[in-house]
């Protein structure tokens, strides 16, 4: 019988319910039926709390790491720095990866274009330095995508004053695909616009079998049936996603639809 893939989690940033994932582990998905637990996560310092970091080791794991630039900042109020990640994630790379980089893509995700306080406002120009931060660690894989301002995305950000604002999306493309070629770096979409393909942001799944398969340290095959109850332009495989939009997450993102309207509003420095 194949293997599960473990999504954890599209829906919240389960590193921080460290009891109901160590508890949904053990009770339903032990190691010996688990291919791969995909980790999504902003805050990867987490991963070393026990009992996380105890059960997780016993798993294979692939990690989804997203970095917008915008951590500390009070669209990210509870998210690391930027300059925090590195260290976090080569640690990760040691204990929980069998020192392959390759089990790490860096998500930049989303490109947020906003007008705040009257001004064009977009992390889109951070994308360099979120590359030249985890260089050192050898991961060349970057996924990205802009962020889709839902009723509820925009009521929260209306409530702080910030409204959505129009850029050129092809002209943002060619940046980042200029800025990926000149850094030597692999630039995947996430749900992108099929008219940004043909500018070279590939549309691909942030969870991929074949991939998943490729690392797997046994190389256990997968399936690759897509994903259902995705968006229209998802290109994932098939996985059990395991979080819950109930488990609040306390990340504090302004700009997350999995989150309800009310966030509290930090200190406007981005």
């Amino acid at each position: 019988m194949t293997k599960v893939v473990l999504s954890a989690s599209r829906r919240t940033e389960m590193l921080h319910f460290p009891d109901q994932l160590v508890k949904r582990l053990k009770e339903r998905y032990p190691p010996e039926k688990v291919h791969t637990i995909v980790l999504w996560t902003k805050t990867p310092q987490l991963i070393f709390r026990e009992p996380i970091k105890s059960v997780l080791k016993r798993y294979n794991l692939f990690i989804l790491c997203t970095v917008t630039g915008l951590g500390g900042s009070f669209l990210e109020p509870n998210i690391p720095e930027p300059k925090e990640v590195p260290e976090y994630l080569r640690e990760i790379i040691v204990e929980f990866l069998d020192d392959n980089p390759e089990k790490i893509h860096v998500r930049f995700d989303p490109i947020l274009n906003l007008l705040i306080d009257g001004k064009k406002f977009t992390n889109l120009y951070k994308f360099p330095d979120v590359i030249e931060l985890v260089a050192p660690l050898d991961i060349k894989t970057f996924r990205l995508s802009w962020a889709t301002y839902y009723p509820k995305v925009r009521e929260r950000l209306n409530k702080h004053g910030i409204r959505t604002a129009d850029f050129d999306l092809e002209k943002q493309a060619r940046y980042v695909v200029n800025t990926a070629e000149e850094y030597s770096v692999e630039l995947r979409g996430c749900c992108v616009d099929p008219k940004l393909e043909e500018i070279g942001i590939k549309n691909m799944g942030c969870i991929d079998g074949e991939e998943l398969q490729r690392l797997h340290p046994n190389g256990e095959p997968y399936s690759e049936d897509r994903a259902t109850g995705q968006r229209k332009l998802c290109k994932c495989t098939r996985s059990i996603d395991i979080g819950w939009y109930s488990m609040t997450c306390p990340n504090g993102c302004i700009y997350c639809y999995a989150n309800p309207i009310e966030i509290n509003q930090l200190a406007r420095d981005v």
